[in-house]
């Protein structure tokens, strides 16, 4: 069996605000009392792969469009990631089809890799907006594959006009990193027969597509930031500022 000695602070020696700092602290010391021990049940060497697990229940769509889109759009097909640097471009039109408004519009990336192969961070843009970030899994040697669905109605309104779709997600092939990275980014369009969603304006603080490298145009280091001006119509009565995070280092695994 595994045991393992933990020491931790007496509860009477506790106050309020080191609550929480003292369960991290237990937690990190049963942890590596729990990795030693281990040692012996799991290699824990590179590559420590594992098959991709559904974080949540599938995406919802629309009851009157019976679950189906009126229309897709594929602006990436296999693009293929070896380059750290590498940038990846596909251009969108509007569905003729199923014009606006809709009730729903949905990202879906999907993904393969086999090999050996860190996991990796990476977004994707439309028109300038970033509408994703995300981490690819590690693979097994045969191979995996893997898909991401974001609902990207509040997003409607760039879906009106063409425009670039961007993809970067900086990738390392070589003799001993062997996995290559295959991603398809598809738009699905769900009819609104009538309902649509509130038309939102949707615009970037800073448009990282139009260097040659989007992550190197965000990036920032020690004490230096970035200053944007955005100018916001007069009649504006609400506004809403969407984040975007990827965990790197310790927390590359956050999700």
């Amino acid at each position: 069996g595994l045991s393992a000695m933990l020491r931790c602070p007496r509860p009477s020696s506790w106050n309020r605000c080191d609550h929480f700092s003292v369960i991290l602290y237990c937690l990190a010391l049963l942890a590596a009392g729990f990795a030693e021990a281990s040692d012996t049940l799991a290699q824990g060497t590179f590559p420590n792969y594992d098959d991709p697990m559904v974080a949540q229940p599938s995406l919802p769509h629309p009851r009157a469009s019976g679950g189906a889109p009126c229309a897709k759009v594929t602006p990436i097909v296999d693009a293929q990631l070896v380059g750290y640097n590498q940038v990846v471009v596909g251009h969108y039109e509007p569905p003729s089809d199923c014009a606006a408004p809709w009730q729903q519009v949905v990202m879906e990336l999907s993904g393969a890799v086999a090999g050996v192969q860190f996991d990796r961070y990476g977004a994707v843009w439309f028109r300038g907006v970033e509408v994703l970030r995300t981490t690819t899994p590690e693979p097994s040697p045969s191979g995996i594959v893997w898909r991401v669905d974001k609902d990207l109605s509040d997003y409607a309104a760039i879906f009106k006009s063409p425009g670039n779709v961007t993809l970067m997600i900086p990738n390392v092939v070589d003799s001993t990193y062997t996995g290559v990275l295959h991603i398809n980014i598809t738009f699905s369009f769900f009819s609104s027969h009538g309902g649509g969603t509130t038309s939102l304006d949707v615009m970037p603080l800073r448009n990282p597509t139009i260097g040659a490298n989007p992550f190197g145009e965000i990036a920032v280091n020690g004490a230096v930031g970035q200053a944007n001006l955005v100018q916001v119509p007069r009649d504006t009565i609400d506004a809403r500022l969407d984040l975007y995070a990827s965990g790197h280092g310790c927390e590359e695994f956050w999700y």
